[in-house]
């Protein structure tokens, strides 16, 4: 399982965040720049729904 070596803004005009991680060496930009998730909005009525909707795909995140 790789390591976090880094979290950050990033650059690139449509994405939020960038991780850099080692084993295998690589950098992901995710999260769409404009889009609202539980960090920004603490509405627990819309994560609910979220994980609820995802759950049929598999996405477990250990909450209910």
């Amino acid at each position: 399982m790789p390591n976090l070596l880094s979290l950050k803004k990033s650059k690139r005009d449509k994405k939020r965040f960038v991780i850099k991680l080692d084993n295998p060496r690589q950098t992901i930009h995710f999260g769409y720049k404009g889009g609202s998730t539980y960090i920004d909005h603490k509405d627990k009525e819309k994560r609910k729904n979220y994980l609820k909707r995802h759950a049929a795909f598999g996405e477990n995140w250990g909450r209910n």
